[in-house]
């Protein structure tokens, strides 16, 4: 678990220092959202891009989801 958690604060100040490089050349910042947990994974996340968008009205966002994470855009699917 230990591992997992330092794997997480690292790919946060990755991202994080690819923001603050992309504001000081002046381009839109990129951003990739990962959902493969399924739909409360996927309701977390709408509202992070939610409040990612409202924070950074140019920010440029990329959705992928797969596995669970595609459940929250199937309505009254079967399989």
């Amino acid at each position: 678990m230990k591992v997992f958690s330092v794997f997480k604060a690292l790919w946060l100040a990755l991202g994080l220092s690819m923001s603050v490089a992309a504001v000081a050349a002046d381009e839109p910042v990129k951003v990739v959202y990962h959902m493969n947990e399924g739909i409360p994974q996927a309701s977390r996340a709408m509202a992070n891009i939610r409040f990612h968008m409202a924070a950074d009205p140019d920010v440029k966002i990329v959705v992928v989801a797969h596995g669970l994470g595609i459940d929250f855009l199937l309505k009254d699917a079967v399989n």
